[in-house]
């Protein structure tokens, strides 16, 4: 989320977006470009902690190898368009980087980063966490239950709302007349 916000912020910053609004192509492409640029980047990041976490912790997800990369792609593409969103708003480097880093960080949090949120359960921290894509991310990981897949698909629409908020954002922050 930081990194996409950032670099969105720093086209805002030295006005190469601006340039990109007189291309022929629609504005809703060019923001799939950049979300596209920096989920690769975000899913080689997350690759990268993954292996890490796997041969440094005694972390084993509970869950199938090929549902951790699923979960992996939602959340870098979710995280991606959510730091896009925040970076088309601020426009200013030093705008973005603390929102998007404080987003990130309370995502991390409040969805049970570190420990399962059943301790909360029924309280108004659980019932904020049940609004997160990432908490639905966490759950995935965690069970093998038959949740997983509702979990999955919850991850997933929350995923696709977000990157279409975020072609309404860019395209009204570009000011065209055209999706």
């Amino acid at each position: 989320m930081v990194f996409g916000g950032i670099s969105t912020a720093r086209e805002w910053e030295s006005g190469t977006v601006r340039g990109l609004g007189i291309a022929t192509c629609g504005p809703w492409q060019i923001y799939l470009g950049k979300l596209t640029a920096n989920t690769i980047r975000a899913l080689i990041i997350g690759t990268i902690v993954l292996v890490l976490a796997l041969l440094t912790t005694d972390y084993h997800p509970n869950s199938p190898w090929w549902m951790s990369f699923v979960v992996l792609i939602l959340v870098a593409v979710f995280s991606t368009a959510l730091g896009t969103i925040a970076g088309t708003a601020g426009k200013r480097y030093y705008l973005t980087l603390p929102a998007a880093g404080i987003t990130a960080m309370l995502l991390w949090f409040l969805s049970g980063g570190f420990q399962d949120l059943i301790a909360v359960r029924g309280t108004t921290l659980y019932l904020i966490s049940r609004f997160l894509p990432t908490s639905y991310a966490f759950d995935t990981l965690r069970t093998t239950s038959g949740l997983v897949w509702l979990s999955l698909l919850l991850l997933t629409i929350m995923t696709m709302v977000t990157t279409l908020l975020g072609v309404v954002v860019f395209h009204r922050a570009l000011g065209s007349s055209y999706v």
